[in-house]
């Protein structure tokens, strides 16, 4: 089974990276490879100039962002997703933005041409969102859009898998026991979903 994690915060090692390694060692532990994918900070938006449509191909002709396709490319090939973003002004980071509206567009792409599938139909994805007050809902939701766009599976964890530390320094995981709790439950969810689907698949 192979995991990866889109890390939608332009600091590489703050509180969404390290939570997000933490989900990680539980999928490890289980033999399964893992990856994280640092975004960076800036965004690139869809702006619907139909290509992918036109060319009929899961693929972003817009030469501006150098990272899209091979990003999407890592979704195709992931059994799982993790999507992660802290909330900057009560809202999603630029790039995850940018990377949502596109992945999900490109996605329904067969659908557009008559199928009734999208490209990443039956990944399980779950999301976090690091918060240090406030906006952590508007965040989750906005991540866990492209689930529900794509058809894509999405275990819960019993809570919003918002970790609220009250700080933005990096060591925020642990002093939040109430978001380990939730995240722990959110991998372990994830864990199960996947193996069912799957069985006990080390690929």
């Amino acid at each position: 089974m192979h995991i990866v994690a889109f890390n939608g915060s332009p600091r590489k090692h703050g509180n969404t990276y390290q939570t997000m390694a933490y989900m990680l060692k539980k999928f490890e532990a289980k033999g399964w490879t893992t990856e994280i994918v640092q975004m960076g900070s800036t965004g690139y938006g869809c702006i619907g100039c139909g290509l992918c449509r036109k060319n009929q191909r899961e693929w972003c002709y817009q030469k501006s962002d150098p990272m899209f396709n091979e990003w999407f490319g890592k979704l195709l090939q992931a059994d799982g997703v993790i999507l992660g973003a802290p909330v900057y002004a009560g809202w999603l980071t630029p790039a995850m933005k940018g990377f949502i509206e596109k992945a999900a567009f490109v996605a329904r792409g067969p659908i557009k041409r008559g199928g009734k599938y999208t490209v990443l139909r039956n990944k399980v994805g779950v999301a976090i969102a690091p918060t240090r007050r406030s906006g952590g809902i508007q965040t989750l939701q906005s991540l866990i859009s492209l689930f529900a766009h794509t058809q894509m599976i999405m275990p819960c964890g019993g809570a919003w898998p918002i970790t609220s530390f009250g700080t933005m320094d990096t060591n925020g995981l642990t002093t939040d026991p109430r978001g380990v709790q939730i995240v722990d439950r959110l991998a372990d969810n994830m864990a199960a979903v996947l193996e069912m689907l799957h069985g006990n698949d080390q690929h």
